[in-house]
């Protein structure tokens, strides 16, 4: 077995295939409006496209405020998707072709679903001098200015394209629902707006878990589990509680991870504007994968 602590995806810029290796994409236009779910844990941004076998559901999730996105695509027009796990993605016309990984499954009547972590533009700002909430407003708000057009292709295989149109109010709701959200956790959210340290592992989160923390009975069933968590973190770099945002079935998964992220996360806290240590939170993702 192997494990993927954090966020759950890798990206590597690839060549496009030639235009002449795929056969001719479909572009499925929009069916619904853009609707935006407030949830106790996380925020969904989802829109509809296409009717009858094109029928295609298309949602991103953000779990706090960030740069980047879980994203569900799910639809009959998605039937080439394989268990290779890999295709390439690209926000358009802004943003480059990006290889992601992908779980498949299903969502209800819609299959095959493909979903994956995905960080629209890589090219903008890194992620690694980010400290506020702020930080990721202005960040997102740039990488999805021109965004307009989600292509996803695999090699040899027809490209599915989906008409998003005008992005930047449906992310701007999207960046309001986050920042409501983090308001219910019990932090300083003024002072994350100012932070000059965000809460740091001591040590490799990757270490936190491992193949032998498998819950048996799904190891046994030949089930795989994908848990979205957040850890509470005092002023001390203590984690005080573990909370569950979302996670598959059985629920042997998100107490598998609480119970290790519990035991073995420790942390530099985070530092406020004058450089003191305050209370915040580390948010992060642990995926259960059985091996091929």
């Amino acid at each position: 077995m192997r494990y993927i602590i954090g966020i759950v995806a890798a990206f590597a810029c690839t060549a496009t295939a030639p235009a002449h290796a795929a056969p001719a994409p479909v572009v499925l236009e929009p069916s619904s409006p853009w609707n935006i779910r407030y949830d106790e844990d996380s925020c969904r941004l989802a829109r509809m496209f296409g009717e009858g076998k094109t029928e295609t559901a298309f949602f991103v999730e953000r779990y706090e405020p960030s740069t980047s996105l879980f994203m569900v695509v799910a639809g009959q027009p998605l039937k080439w998707a394989s268990r290779s796990e890999k295709m390439d993605i690209a926000f358009s016309p802004a943003g480059p072709t990006k290889e992601i990984t992908y779980t498949l499954g299903n969502l209800g009547k819609l299959e095959p679903a493909i979903m994956s972590s995905v960080h629209p533009d890589q090219n903008v700002n890194g992620e690694s001098a980010v400290r506020t909430f702020t930080d990721y407003d202005t960040i997102d708000e740039k990488q999805f200015s021109d965004v307009d057009t989600l292509t996803l292709n695999m090699l040899g295989k027809r490209d599915l394209v989906l008409k998003l149109g005008d992005m930047s109010a449906p992310m701007a709701s999207l960046r309001k629902c986050t920042r409501e959200l983090v308001t219910h956790w019990g932090i300083d959210v003024e002072k994350h707006d100012h932070l000059t340290r965000r809460v740091s592992p001591t040590s490799s989160p990757g270490k936190w878990i491992d193949s032998a923390d498998y819950p048996a009975m799904a190891r046994f069933a030949g089930k795989q589990g994908l848990v979205q968590f957040r850890l509470n973190v005092d002023a001390q770099g203590r984690a005080t509680a573990c909370h569950i945002q979302k996670a598959t079935k059985p629920d042997e998964f998100a107490d598998t991870v609480c119970r290790a992220m519990m035991k073995n996360a420790h942390f530099e806290p985070a530092l406020d504007a004058n450089g003191q240590p305050i209370a915040s939170y580390f948010r992060s993702a642990v995926r259960f994968k059985m091996p091929r």
